[in-house]
């Protein structure tokens, strides 16, 4: 950030001139300053002063208006970088006034104007999401960038990568800060949670098989759903009905698939 720069300007209209102070000279798109200026002359009672910011080439064909104030003499302006500007090095600023109509020279120095950053979130995954599953929220990935997701409008802590994995309910976003940490959010990211059914096993374990024994245990699921067994974590091969005939030892539990998609998982039974 620089010190203050000044233009000013001897107008058409004899004897008058308009003298603007800018400070700084480096400026993210959307964010606010205030142009305090001279007037010098007089100017009629529905005189407007005009801030002009020029492209980003430094050319004033179509100006941008950043603010205007009604008066008759010296003011400040409370003016507004446009947040669509596209970054650039020689933007210009100059006031105009209406009546006179008298048009200052620009500022005759560059500003440097940081465009926002890109606030897209990709999505890697569904939502709805079944619980106990994930779906992951990505920004758009800039050098020098820094990133915060929030929940519900409140920083997540610790939650300053450029990807972040949601697994409960709420509304995401990420506040993005370029290296002059000016920041904006993206929309909110509504995540919701589906649960799969239901299910247990009896009889409820731990249990003991003497050699050659068996037991059998019974899942339920509600509402009623197709079975997958497990033993020590791995699907049994062909074991999918609400029954299992079980002859060795290990750590049993029954899978159930709903009709959303989301599994149901039963408590382990230690055989």
């Amino acid at each position: 950030v620089s010190d203050g720069f000044i233009a000013r300007f001897f107008g058409g209209a004899s004897g008058h001139s308009i003298v603007t102070s800018i400070t700084p000279d480096t400026l993210c798109a959307g964010s606010t300053l205030n142009i305090p200026f001279t007037a010098a002359g007089q100017f009629n009672v529905n005189n407007e002063f005009l801030a002009q910011l020029s492209n980003n080439f430094g050319s004033f064909s179509f100006p941008s208006v950043i603010g205007q104030i009604s008066g008759t003499g010296s003011g400040v302006i409370a003016a507004t970088i446009p947040p669509y500007m596209v970054e650039g090095s020689q933007y210009r600023i100059r006031i105009v006034s209406t009546s006179p109509a008298i048009t200052g020279t620009d500022n005759g120095r560059d500003i440097v104007i940081l465009a926002l950053p890109d606030t897209t979130v990709t999505i890697t995954g569904s939502i709805p999401i079944c619980a106990g599953d994930s779906v992951t929220l990505c920004a758009g990935y800039r050098p020098r960038f820094s990133y915060q997701w929030m929940k519900g409008g409140v920083p997540i802590p610790g939650a300053k990568g450029v990807c972040y994995s949601v697994r409960d309910t709420g509304v995401y976003s990420v506040r993005i800060l370029n290296r002059l940490h000016c920041p904006i959010e993206s929309r909110g990211i509504r995540v919701s949670l589906i649960t799969g059914p239901s299910v247990t096993v009896a009889p409820a374990g731990p249990m003991s098989l003497c050699d050659g024994e068996t037991i059998v245990l019974r899942a339920t699921s509600t509402p009623p759903s197709p079975i997958q067994w497990r033993r020590d974590g791995f699907d049994i091969p062909g074991e999918t009905n609400e029954t299992l005939t079980v002859g060795a030892g290990g750590v049993y539990n029954a899978i159930a698939l709903g009709g959303n998609g989301c599994k149901g998982r039963s408590d382990t039974v230690l055989v």
